[in-house]
């Protein structure tokens, strides 16, 4: 079976964003996106085939904010 998670966030205004995966010593896993989102909701999903088991943390950027959240794949 095929490990993938939905992220799901939105948006106020158009603004450049960075969605990155950490694996739970820090590692960077992924760059999901690093691009100019337009505003509203979006989903993207993470592909986590060939990853171990466990938790991860995704983090959102944005020029003025980060927010960072654990998500666990099984």
């Amino acid at each position: 079976m095929k490990a993938s998670a939905k992220i799901r966030f939105g948006l106020p205004e158009s603004t450049q964003i960075s969605l990155v995966v950490y694996d739970v010593a820090g590692r960077k896993v992924s760059v999901l996106l690093d691009c100019i989102m337009e505003a509203g909701t979006h989903e993207v999903v993470f592909d986590a085939s060939g990853l171990p088991v466990g938790s991860y943390v995704y983090q959102l950027i944005t020029p003025g904010r980060s927010i960072a959240r654990r998500m666990s794949m099984a």
